[in-house]
């Protein structure tokens, strides 16, 4: 660290330089808590000592990172939404092979959901990629085991067709898990190639910051083919009414690219 400046803004520069996390990109208060208990957990008293431990050792860094991550998911959470999904994928005329993305998939949950809600409404050789800035959850996706209170809200026909059960819950049947892929991306830092015709980045971006926000949304359109559907969580809005038409409460189709 350089020694002009406070030391959380010394630490901000060095995380994003390092690992191109930016912490400015987040609403203030809450990261900071979650840096803090970070912190003081590994029992360091400054933010210089604590980038002095992440530096040791790659696996330091990883840690901090996954611990940044808001990973609070569930199968078909508010399942009255999921119900909506297939109405709003019908609004294209012809309903072929699909290209999914669930941005800031978490430990697989959504990806999943979605995965079920096609080969139900739309059977087809569907393509869906979960994405998230968490190692760890990464790989509990790519597992797709997930405990009773996890896949509450799954309806019972898809947990009779899509699952199976196990000694601690439920696991997704392998003809399911091969339509998903999991890759590991900072979601504010890069988009992936090629275009898709739907997207979920549900219950994300109430954690970022209004600037990061319209970049987020920018993102997202451009990674839509036109026509292609975004569908958000229920207390997020889609302001960006130039790349966007809303179709139903959290459901909007991309029209002009941003």
């Amino acid at each position: 660290m350089t020694a002009c400046g406070s030391e959380w803004s010394e630490f901000r520069t060095c995380l994003v330089r390092r690992t191109g996390f930016d912490l400015d990109d987040y609403k203030p208060t809450p990261m900071r808590r979650r840096v803090t208990e970070f912190m003081e957990g590994r029992g360091h008293s400054s933010h210089r000592e604590l980038w002095t431990y992440l530096e040791e050792s790659p696996g330091h860094l990883r840690a901090f990172i996954d611990r940044l991550a808001i990973n609070v998911s569930e199968m078909f959470r508010n399942p009255e939404k999921w119900a909506e999904l297939p109405v709003a994928i019908r609004g294209n005329a012809a309903v072929g092979p699909l290209r999914v993305w669930s941005a800031g998939c978490s430990h697989g949950a959504e990806a999943y959901s979605v995965a079920m809600t096609l080969m139900e409404y739309f059977p087809g050789e569907h393509s869906i990629l979960g994405t998230d800035i968490d190692q760890a959850a990464l790989k509990r996706a790519r597992r797709a085991c997930y405990s009773d209170s996890e896949s509450q809200s799954v309806p019972e026909c898809y947990r009779k067709r899509f699952l199976e059960t196990t000694g601690a819950g439920w696991s997704v049947r392998a003809d399911m898990r091969s339509l998903v892929h999991f890759r590991h991306q900072n979601l504010l830092g890069d988009v992936p190639n090629g275009q898709f015709d739907l997207i979920l980045c549900r219950n994300v971006s109430i954690y970022f910051t209004e600037a990061a926000k319209e970049r987020l949304t920018a993102a997202l359109a451009r990674a839509l083919v036109p026509g292609g559907v975004l569908f958000v969580g229920t207390s997020e809005r889609c302001e960006a009414i130039r790349w966007f038409e809303p179709i139903l409460p959290g459901f909007y189709r991309r029209t002009d690219a941003p």
